[in-house]
């Protein structure tokens, strides 16, 4: 366990505003959990009447389960066990003792943690919370579907032909399906992947539906669609109640079809496929996926009232019993249209060997633009599985085994089709790194990353990362009017943190540049991709992806490993073409952390640069200023990517340098809104006219500063025989308990 992490990142808590009080961290198996107290800002009324109208309490309890990935995953939110799930935005299910767990983003927490840090993750569930005791959490245009984020088993559909179903008189249809499953373990504990075909005959399909075949698919077989019966007088059933799912086993999946009056449906479709079974096949077990087709009050987002909501059941063939074996919730996914089906094509030259991590929209076609011009990478890794949705901008063959396996798996086999050896990775930026530092593992030149990922760019910018292969990173900005791609310089330095910090830089100069990079929103849009699933994705044409990844690709084939310096390429869109810019990054200054162990500083050329001419500018007496730039806890780093002048009224002297404070906060807040808060104060520097060992008052100086601000900060001591960084940050708060809480 990361302690050091865990310490900064309680520290910080600490200092929202919010936060009445934490407890002591404490292990509960392989997991570290805090309790903090958070003050919901209410009224008179509520507080005096103990409660919000939905139950919430001025003062709400929440534990923070950190595991082992911290900060590169972020902590689980969990609430006391009688907190209302009557809201939008639960996750489906509990914790193991019973709480449940707030969906307070919508998207991917860990990326929101090592974008935003932890202190703006309390914030964001301080937000929660008060739209919770609002009872605002569920208000909008449209019905909030069932989540299903961490749901491992799919099935893809048309879900337009499956609502049709719904007019039938009889409660229930069975389809045909066609499957794919991980047979290592039981059925129930395998990924199952699925399509949903036309209505069929069951007896026809009962060959091929038990799972004592054991073949390792794509395999065939019957899925079953339910719906309500009508009430008495031949109503419709609406369901207007919104609950997140809690199904997890026969007993709640049961109780689950009779909330929606579909145990009727249910009955006579499992007693109907007994009916068939008997006498047709020999005893044994069927995978059944289960669609519940449920009508809402008003419209889900894709403008139907009838949501889909599916299950995975167990079911045992041909025995008498009316109940499943097990289920499990199901993700229902819409399946590849027309609309999502475009293709998009490329010529380049032949780089270095190399390696892609993101098996992405950037990331594919940039591999099949370089795997159709002779050269193509020799691994490719991905953590995620494809979707449907994904067809819109991939670059995959229509030769590929379809959309029911991982993105490198898919890749790796439309690469091959054009005669290479791709060897795919199902992993994340750890695994890929990993296995190419291991002595038989493959030697690559190059590391493209087209994730789009902090929490990536930032572990390879780290103590791990070291030993990595030169990073060369691509991705967009705002809408894909404006790329970037990043090539580490020599030795890794800079490397892509580095880099990163550098665009920064850039921006900050740059308005226009600037606008895309820093503005808060407008770059990412959630696209419905089915019931209950959404992603976070730019809108934008594969004409218009092509247009920028195409030349991406060809700056990556003329990267060359004898170049020391780093590079940035800016590609903007103008019109229907393309302006083009390079910046040649010299090598960064690192210093180790004094005080943080493990910790480093970076600085760039430019901020040593005005560290100097400032010297120079005020000969025989000490200097300084204040630093700004952005910290990682993942990297373990600051980044130091400018300086702001010291102010009018700072002192000088051959012994001391005093820091004025006029004009400064709004300097600092200027800069902070210029950049949508990517820029901060990361801490102080000064010169000495002698060697650059810290006094006791700079320790002094470097402590009080830590006291003020939660996050990791510097003193940098410019000397005539170098740089030295302290750090001003605690190893260790001094007490657990803060605020007025226990």
């Amino acid at each position: 366990m990361e302690w050091t992490s865990i310490t900064l990142a309680i520290r910080e808590i600490i200092s929202r505003p919010a936060v009445r009080w934490v407890s002591a961290p404490g292990l509960a198996g392989d997991r570290v959990q805090v309790d903090v107290e958070l003050d919901l800002g209410f009224g008179d009324r509520w507080i005096a009447e103990g409660q919000s109208p939905t139950g919430t309490l001025p003062v709400e309890r929440v534990r923070l389960d950190f595991s082992d990935g911290f900060p590169g995953r972020a902590p689980v939110p969990s609430l006391r066990p009688d907190f209302s799930r009557q809201h939008a935005h639960f996750q489906p299910g509990f914790t193991h003792d019973q709480r449940p767990v707030p969906c307070i983003v919508f998207g991917d927490l860990d990326e929101f943690l090592a974008v935003r840090g932890i202190g703006g993750f309390i914030d964001q569930l301080v937000l929660w919370l008060q739209s919770a005791a609002a009872g605002t959490l569920s208000r909008g245009p449209n019905w909030e579907p069932m989540r299903r984020d961490s749901v491992r088993d799919s099935i893809a559909c048309d879900a337009s032909a499956v609502r049709q179903h719904l007019n039938r008189k009889a409660g229930y249809a069975f389809l045909r399906t066609t499957f794919r499953r991980d047979l290592d373990k039981d059925e129930l504990t395998s990924r199952f992947t699925g399509t949903l075909g036309k209505r069929v005959a069951i007896e026809g399909h009962l060959k091929t539906l038990l799972v004592s075949d054991r073949r390792l698919g794509p395999e065939t077989g019957l899925a079953l669609v339910l719906w309500a019966d009508k009430e008495v007088g031949g109503e419709v059933v609406t369901d207007d109640e919104f609950r997140p799912d809690d199904v997890v086993d026969t007993r709640t999946f049961l109780e689950q079809l009779d909330r929606f009056r579909m145990q009727g449906s249910w009955h006579r479709a499992i007693a109907h496929l007994r009916q068939c079974a008997d006498g047709q096949i020999n005893s044994g077990v069927a995978p059944l996926p289960v669609v519940l087709l449920a009508r809402r009050p008003i419209p889900l987002p894709d403008g139907s009232q009838i949501e889909l909501i599916g299950y995975l059941a167990q079911v045992s063939l041909p025995a008498e019993d009316q109940a499943p074996d097990e289920v499990r919730p199901l993700a229902c996914y819409e399946d590849i249209r027309p609309g999502l089906l475009r293709r998009l094509s490329g010529e380049l030259g032949t780089p270095s060997p190399w390696a892609l991590l993101g098996a992405g929209s950037v990331g594919s076609n940039i591999a099949m633009h370089r795997a159709r011009s002779g050269s193509a990478p020799t691994v490719v890794a991905d953590k995620r599985w494809l979707r449907p949705h994904n067809a819109a901008r991939h670059a995959l063959y229509p030769a590929s085994s379809g959309w029911m396996d991982h993105k490198a798996n898919e890749l790796s086999a439309a690469i091959d089709s054009l005669g290479y050896e791709t060897q795919p990775v199902q992993g994340d930026h750890v695994v890929l790194t990993r296995m190419l530092n291991e002595v038989e593992g493959p030697k690559v030149d190059w590391l493209l990353n087209t994730t789009g990922s902090t929490v990536a760019r930032e572990w390879m910018a780290g103590p791990e990362g070291t030993r990595n292969s030169r990073v060369i990173e691509a991705g967009l900005f705002d809408s894909g009017d404006v790329g970037f791609l990043t090539i580490e310089g020599a030795v890794r330095n800079p490397d892509c943190g580095e880099l990163w910090g550098a665009i920064y830089e850039r921006a900050f100069e740059d308005p226009g540049l600037g606008q895309s990079v820093f503005r808060s929103g407008g770059q990412l849009e959630f696209v419905a991709l089915g019931q209950g699933c959404d992603s976070a994705t730019m809108i934008m044409s594969d004409a218009h992806l092509g247009a920028m990844t195409a030349p991406m690709s060809e700056v990556m084939a003329s990267a060359s490993p004898e170049t020391s310096h780093g590079e940035i390429h800016i590609l903007t869109r103008s019109g229907y073409g393309l302006d083009h810019k390079v910046i040649s990054v010299a090598p960064y200054e690192r210093l180790p952390l004094e005080g943080l162990e493990g910790w480093e500083v970076s600085i760039s050329p430019r901020v040593l640069e005005d560290m100097t001419a400032d010297v120079e500018r005020w000969p025989g007496v000490e200097t300084g200023g204040v630093l700004v730039g952005w910290h990682s806890p993942i990297a373990q780093r600051l980044f130091v990517t400018g300086l702001v002048d010291a102010p009018r009224d700072s002192t000088r002297s051959r012994s001391e340098f005093v820091l004025g404070v006029d004009g400064l906060t709004a300097a600092l807040a200027d800069i902070g809104e210029r950049t949508s808060g990517a820029v901060y104060c990361l801490g102080t520097w000064h010169s000495h006219l002698g060697p650059a060992e810290p006094s006791g008052t700079d320790r002094t100086s470097a402590s009080v500063v830590g006291l003020y601000e939660a996050r990791p900060m510097t003193l940098i001591v410019r000397g005539s025989d170098g740089l030295r960084a302290i750090s001003t940050s605690e190893r260790t708060p001094a007490g657990w308990i803060s605020g007025d809480g226990e």
